[in-house]
């Protein structure tokens, strides 16, 4: 899979990826904080991904 293709895919999923992730950390610890901080590191890293692609491209 190249980059481009890579980081369309994450923006493609990045909704489903948000529910994934909050599905996990509610099952792991049913805390809100837990869920937000885990949210939030998911979404800041297919952010980050998709950035880095789009500078290698």
């Amino acid at each position: 899979m190249t980059c481009k293709s890579f980081a369309r895919w994450l923006l493609m999923h990045r909704w489903l990826n948000t529910m994934n992730a909050l599905v996990i950390a509610r099952s792991t610890n049913p805390g809100t904080i837990t869920c937000s901080i885990f949210l939030y590191l998911t979404t800041n890293c297919s952010e980050y991904m998709s950035n880095q692609c789009r500078a290698h491209d």
